[in-house]
């Protein structure tokens, strides 16, 4: 393990682990795919060596396949090669989407693999990276193991190092997809902040919506709660903490990304009673859609970096859910979540849906929940 003393060097030599290949080849196979937007048509299993994943670049079926899911199931292995298979085709040849199945793991130079995970719709690419329940997805700073490394490699591994680090980083900003850019910034946090000898496991709903990673779409998912006020307004509120967690999380961490400052905000917002139910009102079913609960909050939330009365803003949460005996069932994949400014609830007790803010909606089911 090789561990540089200066201080921004470390996190660059680190992302650099290329040297040493592991000694088990990794392994592509292709699959019966009856599903091409499920599917997996593709896997790769074993440990990444040097041209074990672009050989595959040149196969007639890799090229033949417009829409392809790629299986995953490897410990890592060379960064470089991950770096090589995903710009060897540019922007506009990354038409693969990722899985990590729930009996496998991806973990190190496979888990930033992952992350690339990408389909086509109608007219341009989204991310489409999918975990099942199960599945180990881990992050770490790669390092440099067995012999030392010659002087006349030194200056290749900092330049892989660095093309690395701006791949992540430029992945990250530009927006090339309907959902923008096709990587969160939180996962370069997480990479370079998880020493080589660790790992970060991605093990909470919340953590996994961060970083737009998809689990399997169930539409009977639901969670059950009392059909008193109380009850309502209880998830209610949960719904719109957390939410406002996601969305303006940026403002609410100590020093840099770290998930478990959102969990210690949404616990102690809950904790501290602050906030007041403005309207709680059960919309019947239409057509198009379940009957639905639409509850307006106001409390500690407000546009960050403002400070005026005018920051203010108001939570609006609508759920649908399936009425009971005394109960409702919540769906958790169909609700959301927006904000506005909490003075328009004076002349619209009970507003619409509001686009303006870009809203991760959460909390249906607690953001620390195991994944």
């Amino acid at each position: 393990m090789f561990r540089p003393s200066t201080p921004v060097l470390p996190i660059l030599l680190t992302l650099a682990a290329l040297t040493a290949a592991p000694a088990t080849a990794g392994q592509w196979t292709r699959l019966a795919a009856a599903d091409e937007f499920e599917d997996c048509a593709f896997a790769f299993t074993g440990p990444i060596n040097p041209g074990d994943l672009t050989g595959i670049l040149t196969d007639p079926a890799w090229n033949d396949a417009f829409r392809k899911r790629v299986c995953l199931d490897s410990p890592g292995g060379s960064l470089k090669e991950v770096y090589d298979f995903i710009t060897a085709e540019g922007d506009e040849g990354l038409g693969f989407a990722t899985t990590v199945k729930s009996d496998a793991r991806c973990e190190s130079a496979c888990a930033i693999l992952f992350m690339f995970g990408q389909s086509w719709g109608a007219n341009s690419p989204y991310p489409d990276r999918m975990l099942e329940p199960g599945a180990k997805l881990g992050f770490h700073s790669p390092f440099l193991a067995g012999a030392d490394i010659a002087e006349d490699q030194r200056e290749d591994v900092f330049r892989v190092a660095l093309d690395v680090a701006k791949l992540l980083m430029d992945t990250s900003y530009k927006a090339t997809t309907q959902a923008g850019a096709p990587l969160p910034y939180e996962l370069v946090s997480l990479v370079l902040s998880t020493p080589g000898d660790q790992m970060h496991y991605v093990e909470t709903l919340g953590e996994l919506k961060l970083l737009g990673i998809e689990r399997p779409y169930d539409t009977e998912a639901r969670v059950r709660i009392g059909a008193d006020r109380a009850s309502i307004a209880a998830l209610v509120e949960r719904v719109c903490v957390s939410s406002y967690a996601m969305t303006f999380r940026n403002w609410l961490v100590d020093d840099g990304y770290d998930f478990n400052d959102l969990v210690a905000y949404v616990r102690e917002t809950l904790a501290s009673g602050g906030t007041n139910v403005e309207n709680l009102v059960e919309l019947p079913a239409s057509d198009y859609q379940d009957p639905r609960i639409v509850g307006i909050l106001s409390g500690p939330f407000h546009v960050p970096g403002w400070y005026s009365a005018g920051a203010a803003l108001y939570c609006r949460a609508e759920l649908s859910v399936a009425p009971g005996a005394g109960v409702y069932d919540v769906s958790v994949n169909n609700f959301n979540v927006s904000f506005g400014p909490l003075f328009d609830l004076d002349e619209t007790p009970l507003p619409e849906w509001n686009g303006e803010y870009n809203v991760i909606s959460a909390g249906v089911e607690p953001i620390d929940t195991p994944f």
